[in-house]
């Protein structure tokens, strides 16, 4: 019979508190973004223009960031399965019973880990050129 980690019900409240928390968050700035953006409507183009370009880049970069930062985060999980030989690793809190993964077969989610993060990082930097592109396109555009 494999091993078992059993969650711990305390972290899966935590995950739960945080993840309302970040609906919540998102749903406020989603808010505040479109009541600008319906003031920005009303504008001619050529003044809109800078305030959305300067939306698009911000946005982009926090994105780019965050996304970057999961994938630096997954690299170095994925490199700490491979390097203890088990999944979840040892004294980690789960919030929902796991069965414990040993040998190849962590050593394989270990890769496969590493391998998410790396195209999440990867992904991230070819997201922040395409927009830096479009970006130096529309700017370089002259607005009618």
């Amino acid at each position: 019979m494999p091993e078992i980690q059993r969650a711990d019900p305390r972290q899966r409240r935590v995950a739960m508190v945080i993840a309302l928390l970040a609906i919540a968050l998102v749903t406020g700035i989603y808010f505040v973004l479109a009541g600008y953006i319906d003031q920005l409507r009303a504008l001619p183009p050529a003044q809109a223009k800078p305030a959305l370009v300067s939306i698009l880049g911000w946005s982009t970069a926090v994105v780019c960031v965050m996304v970057c930062a999961l994938g630096w985060h997954g690299w170095r999980q994925g490199r700490q399965i491979r390097s203890a030989g088990r999944f979840p690793l040892p004294h980690t809190k789960v919030i929902r019973d796991t069965i414990v993964l040993s040998g190849r077969d962590a050593h394989t989610r270990g890769r496969i880990v590493q391998g998410i993060g790396a195209a999440l990082i990867l992904s991230s930097g070819a997201l922040a050129i395409a927009v830096w592109r479009l970006l130096s396109f529309v700017t370089s555009t002259p607005t009618t």
